[in-house]
């Protein structure tokens, strides 16, 4: 069921589309949208190339509402004819075909998410799990005013008493005066003040999916069990992403590089 948010966000991009697509028509270019096969959802940054039967060759890069052009500038046209097309993105399976084209025209690219991809076209966000991961989308109680997902690895062993989750949660309509570095305090101090046994170990700044973000590695108790939670936080438009990496306390450092591998993955529409 479509919802009215992602209805209204689908009609956002198909006007859009619509009007560019009428402009790129009149000069006589190669255009088209990059979506997700799944959700129909654009996937912004996909990266296009191609070889046509001259030898001819292009690439160019979608932007955000997952719009693509070959006109002079952004690209050369491809002749008519053959033209071999490949089409990336982070998240996605590479596509590559031959298509028959004019001079100019419109061609559009579905892509199908990775294994163990998930993707949320209302939130605009998706992120890549390791196959053998259980995945779940957090009650709506459980993240308020915004939407959540839950990685969880399976036990390694019989003496596992916790396995590592990556817990991504979404904030809507955040308020524009809200700095990166705000929302980064204000969340340290909150669990700070709510977690048992919190010691602050390391911080940092980093780049995820292009965007500016800030880290932070901190200890704490849960139940009987000593744990580490990497947490990274972000922000992109009126939206708030927080990205919490938990692994009990002695197998956290073997688990990191996969941690941050997850989280690097997260690609945001």
């Amino acid at each position: 069921m479509i919802t009215r948010r992602a209805y209204s966000h689908c009609r956002r991009s198909l006007l859009a589309a619509l009007c560019i697509g009428t402009a790129l028509l009149a000069s006589g270019c190669l255009w088209g949208m990059v979506t997700d096969a799944e959700t129909g959802a654009p996937v912004g940054g996909a990266t296009l190339r191609y070889a046509d039967s001259t030898g001819q060759t292009g690439t160019t890069t979608a932007d955000a509402n997952g719009m693509y052009s070959f006109d002079g500038s952004d690209g050369p046209v491809p002749a008519a004819g053959p033209v071999n097309f490949v089409v990336d993105a982070g998240g996605y399976e590479s596509l590559a075909e031959t298509r028959q084209v004019g001079l100019g025209g419109v061609q559009g690219f579905a892509l199908a998410p990775e294994p163990g991809t998930y993707s949320n076209a209302e939130w605009g966000f998706s992120i890549k799990f390791p196959e053998t991961w259980m995945v779940v989308e957090a009650e709506e109680e459980e993240v308020e005013e915004g939407a959540g997902v839950m990685g969880i690895a399976p036990p390694e062993n019989i003496d596992d008493e916790y396995s590592e989750v990556v817990f991504v949660m979404v904030f809507d309509d955040v308020p524009e005066e809200l700095s990166l570095e705000m929302f980064f305090q204000v969340n340290m101090q909150g669990f700070k003040a709510g977690t048992p046994s919190f010691k602050q170990l390391e911080d940092g700044e980093a780049t995820l999916n292009g965007r500016e973000a800030r880290w932070a590695v901190f200890s704490s108790k849960v139940q009987r069990l000593n744990m580490k939670t990497l947490a990274y936080f972000l922000l992109s438009g009126e939206r708030a992403y927080m990205i919490l990496c938990m692994d009990e306390s002695t197998q956290f450092v073997g688990h990191r590089g996969e941690l941050e591998d997850i989280v690097e993955s997260l690609r945001i529409n």
